[in-house]
């Protein structure tokens, strides 16, 4: 196998939903260089043997990141280049995030996440699984009611304690935790992908370096 094909074959496996009787956890690290170096976020697996997923971080001309299966080559040419993700204050209520996957298969790259400053919560709608998906391109675009919406359950955003939880059909759908300053871990089920879930931790982080 190529490198081509060892890069498509890792994107298919990391846009592949979870069955509702999985579960897996991983664990994440944060690199901050200082400034001499973008900052990168890195999904390890939980034996933290083998790299998952990557993105390095940019504030030009707002923060958005960069994701990539490898953490060396995260360049958008890259084979190993995913997409891209952008968090957007549009409101100065609520904080949105975009989404612009190098995928076709779409539908489990889509997500729309909104944090309410306010109530302190997040809304995360994920993309029904019949293959339907509404678009990122015009976010005025309401998902309907096929599309998957999950309110936080758990929310911290404490920079020594960040937590996030989501439920999903009265289980654990998505776990996120600090265990160190920048480690974390990360449990995910049923209705995310790979993918999805390490958008939402992108997310999360960024919000907590706002408030």
């Amino acid at each position: 196998m190529n490198e081509n094909e060892q890069a498509i074959q890792l994107k298919k496996l990391l846009h592949i939903i979870f069955g509702k009787d999985e579960s897996i956890s991983y664990v994440i690290g944060r690199r901050d260089f200082k400034g001499k170096q973008p900052v990168k976020v890195c999904m390890y697996s939980n034996d933290q043997e083998a790299l998952i997923i990557a993105a390095q971080k940019s504030l030009q001309p707002f923060t958005s990141y960069l994701i990539s299966s490898s953490s060396k080559a995260i360049w958008g040419s890259s084979p190993y280049y995913l997409g891209s993700v952008s968090i957007i204050d549009r409101y100065h209520q609520t904080t949105g995030l975009s989404v612009s996957a190098n995928s076709d298969l779409t539908i489990n790259t889509s997500i729309r996440l909104k944090y309410f400053h306010d109530q302190k919560i997040i809304h995360c709608h994920l993309p029904p699984t019949d293959g339907v998906y509404f678009s990122l391109d015009n976010p005025n675009i309401a998902p309907d009611e096929k599309h998957i919406i999950l309110k936080s359950t758990d929310l911290c955003i404490d920079h020594s304690r960040i937590k996030l939880r989501f439920e999903y059909e009265d289980r654990l759908s998505f776990l996120f935790e600090q265990t160190h300053n920048d480690e974390f871990t990360l449990q995910i089920s049923y209705p995310f992908s790979i993918f999805q879930a390490f958008v939402v931790v992108l997310f999360i982080l960024n919000v907590c370096e706002e408030f």
